[in-house]
């Protein structure tokens, strides 16, 4: 069991590229879909407070 310790630890590169590459781009589209939703969910919080514009009517109109 003590010859195969050193092995278990060991990542090719290969390997290893494609798990830093998947990591990075899991962390990214987990940052881009917050940016998005937190958008949306203010948005939708402005609509309920009434602070949008979408609750005034437009001078324009008359």
């Amino acid at each position: 069991m003590q010859e195969l310790l050193p092995f278990i630890g060991y990542i090719d590169p290969g390997s290893g590229s494609i798990l830093i590459q998947a990591l990075l781009a899991g962390a990214f589209g987990a940052l881009l879909t917050i940016k998005l939703w937190s958008g949306r969910i203010g948005h939708l919080a402005r609509r309920i407070c009434g602070r949008g514009n979408d609750s005034r009517p437009d001078s324009s109109d008359n």
